[in-house]
């Protein structure tokens, strides 16, 4: 069975649930919603999803959205029971709770980045850059990460979990203001270390490079918009 996969790849959640997929080698069609043309408030595509978000995948008789509910759902079918490095590592009750509290953590890092970021009024012609009031907060959460990533090759344990594409996804938000990684040498060595993976390209730095751009072209059109307030 040929699992739908809907998502567009400048969306991080789609990112995520996109390597996954890639990692564990899950046969999957690609379905494209794109929301520059607003793909994603068609009925065509909130019958799959109602909250009009991506990413979404059909599993058989499973629907199912919010990404990390779909990347833990992939691992727990998908990745086989005898894989001695899991990506959804759950050996004991200890492990999978402290894994999923990092999980967690992290849906607080990337929205305090996205209110940063500033993207819904950028999009809208309302604003031309990041809440700049917000870049103590910003900088908290790739400080926080660097430390983290101290000393150590992955998020979490000695291989590549879920953690790596969640916070991988969520750090390359920062991408849009020219960061400069060199301020965060353990970050840039595990993104270093990441981009050997043989989908980063297609799954994740390509998206990155296309939202970069995108976000910036924005920012100079509300810029010189004389009606922006």
């Amino acid at each position: 069975m040929v699992i739908e996969f809907y998502y567009h790849p400048l969306s991080p959640p789609s990112q995520v649930v996109w390597m996954v997929l890639k990692e564990l080698n899950i046969p999957h069609k690609e379905n494209l919603v794109d929301l520059l043309s607003e793909d994603n408030n068609k009925e065509a595509y909130t019958a799959i999803n109602k909250y009009k978000v991506v990413p979404a995948i059909i599993d058989g008789d499973l629907t199912l959205s919010e990404s990390r509910a779909i990347a833990m759902y992939l691992c727990v079918k998908y990745e086989p029971k005898d894989k001695a490095e899991r990506l959804y590592p759950c050996s004991g009750v200890a492990e999978i709770a402290n894994f999923n509290r990092l999980v967690f953590r992290d849906i607080d890092n990337y929205q305090t980045l996205l209110k940063y970021l500033n993207g819904d009024e950028i999009f809208v012609g309302t604003a031309s850059g990041p809440k700049e009031n917000l870049l103590p907060k910003a900088i908290a959460v790739l400080e926080e990460v660097e430390k983290l990533l101290s000393g150590k090759q992955y998020v979490f344990g000695n291989h590549l979990t879920l953690l790596d594409f969640f916070v991988l996804t969520t750090v390359s938000c920062m991408e849009v203001i020219d960061t400069d990684w060199k301020k965060y040498p353990a970050i840039a060595k595990w993104k270093s270390d990441l981009m050997k993976l043989p989908y980063f390209e297609e799954c994740h730095a390509k998206g990155v490079k296309e939202f970069v751009e995108l976000y910036k072209e924005y920012c100079a059109k509300s810029a010189s918009n004389p009606e922006r307030k």
